[in-house]
């Protein structure tokens, strides 16, 4: 059965539900009215009428990536939802973006182009696409 990405619209009842209880069977469970608020767009992967993956952006911020790896080359549905949410933010002008993520999934997001610019125990943040953070530094006036 072939996956479809689609637009999930979280103002839809049913749908904020089943996007929150499969993001909880993820280990994703902070839900707060101001993370939630703040989301710009959702998507997510169905195979059938089975959710298998999700994303959401806020500003130039990925959110809520989650996704099931059953039946499927691992990181394949990871690398498709980064993808689209990507692809979406540049067509809307945003070229840079920022991901904060436990600590054990900064590396799949350094394999789809990610940079970490910095991570503790727990947790780490990352970024891509330009200006980078780097850049920003570098045309800061030194002083002498």
């Amino acid at each position: 059965m072939a996956a479809s990405t689609v637009d999930l619209f979280l103002t839809d009842p049913a749908v904020k539900n089943e996007w929150q209880t499969f993001l909880t069977s993820l280990g994703i469970t902070n839900f707060s009215a101001k993370e939630v608020q703040q989301i710009d767009f959702t998507i997510g992967i169905y195979e059938g009428d089975r959710l298998v993956a999700t994303g959401s952006a806020a500003g130039n911020v990925l959110k809520y990536i989650g996704v099931c790896n059953q039946d499927v080359t691992n990181g394949a549905r990871f690398n498709q939802i980064v993808s689209e949410l990507t692809t979406r933010l540049f067509r809307r002008g945003i070229f840079h973006l920022m991901v904060f993520t436990k600590l054990k999934y900064s590396q799949s997001f350094q394999h789809v182009g990610f940079t970490e610019l910095t991570h503790s125990a727990v947790a780490a943040l990352l970024e891509t696409g330009s200006p980078t953070v780097q850049d920003y530094l570098q045309s800061v006036p030194r002083r002498r």
